[in-house]
């Protein structure tokens, strides 16, 4: 006896997912219960019961853009997470140069503007240093590669130039954090291959 497979969301028949399609992004920011949500026995059943409501919006969806996060921890033990977005573009409005912070460890959560990438990029790549600065790297915005590397400083929000390179890094490359404090920047997409090349 074969079994009868239900519709996917978004199909026919299938869960209506419009009011949270993971493929539609328009900066709406929730928070979501952790530790709530695997207490409840009934969890593995879609609910909305463990989501806040829109805390805030930020500046850009960030779709395909770079993201990272940092947590602190003071010697009091309090602790604050921030969560930084770089680029990328709101659904098919094209690439972006936005960037900005939030702040979760706050009373009243909201987006804050940093100084915008140099270019309107996505695919792009973000690490956090040692010191505590930010390292964005690569992307694409409109057939144009972005070549410079980009350090922002978390506090301030400003950014500066500290290296360019000529490989462009954009969808499937990688930037990595090494134990020493170097940053490994790997891949890059040819958009060409030269007859012959492997």
């Amino acid at each position: 006896m074969s079994e009868t497979v239900p519709p996917f969301p978004g199909e026919p028949g299938g869960p209506d997912i419009m009011d949270y399609d993971p493929f539609i992004y328009r900066g709406h920011t929730r928070l979501f219960d952790v530790q709530a949500a695997l207490s409840d026995v009934t969890r593995s059943t879609p609910a909305s019961n463990h989501w806040s409501d829109i805390i805030d919006i930020a500046g850009n969806a960030h779709n395909f853009g770079a993201g990272v996060s940092m947590v602190r921890v003071q010697c009091d033990g309090s602790w604050s997470q921030e969560l930084f977005l770089f680029g990328g573009s709101n659904n098919d409005d094209g690439p972006s140069n936005v960037s900005e912070a939030i702040d979760f460890s706050t009373g009243q959560p909201r987006w804050r503007r940093l100084q915008d990438l140099v270019q309107p990029v996505t695919q792009n790549n973000v690490v956090a240093l040692p010191d505590g600065k930010l390292l964005v790297v690569g992307g694409r915005g409109n057939g144009i590669d972005s070549f410079g590397y980009q350090l922002y400083d978390p506090h301030t929000g400003l950014r500066t130039i500290v290296a360019t390179t000529t490989v462009p890094r954009y969808d499937h490359s990688t930037a990595l954090i090494m134990p020493s404090g170097e940053v490994w920047i790997m891949g890059q997409q040819q958009l060409h291959a030269r007859h012959g090349d492997t």
